[in-house]
């Protein structure tokens, strides 16, 4: 349970992303997990190579040193691929637009290779809390 800090209204479900009473939008966490590992993001953070092999394993080596950006911004997480990456980053099997894009529950951020015809080198599962 969540009290809104706009409005006051208490006992706001824990899993509701805004308040019914207002329409105060609640900044929610966002829970990554790939074949070897999960974490929580809470902030702001670049992803390469080393720290996506704590979700992906070996399937890090395709990944540049810096591969693409999560950033949390004022209602909503948004995601931002990196320029020149040897390979591409994909939100749902698409190509990122240069202005980034929005992440939803349910998303699935790629690696993809450039040269292999876009085969799919590893898969993050994207799952939006407010916990």
């Amino acid at each position: 349970m969540w009290t809104c800090p706009n409005c006051g209204l208490a006992e706001i479900e824990a899993g509701a992303g805004a308040c019914p009473g207002c329409g105060f939008v609640r900044q929610g966490f966002v829970r990554l997990a790939g074949e070897t590992g999960a974490f929580v993001l809470r902030t702001s953070l670049r992803f390469g190579a080393r720290n996506l092999a704590q979700l992906v394993g070996e399937e890090a080596v395709y990944a540049a040193s810096v591969q693409f950006e999560i950033r949390r911004e004022e209602t909503a997480w948004r995601l931002y691929a990196a320029a020149d990456t040897p390979n591409a980053t994909l939100l749902n099997g698409q190509a990122l637009p240069a202005e980034g894009a929005t992440l939803r529950e349910g998303d699935s951020i790629c690696l993809a290779s450039r040269r292999e015809g876009g085969r799919t080198a590893a898969t993050i599962s994207v799952t939006l809390t407010h916990q």
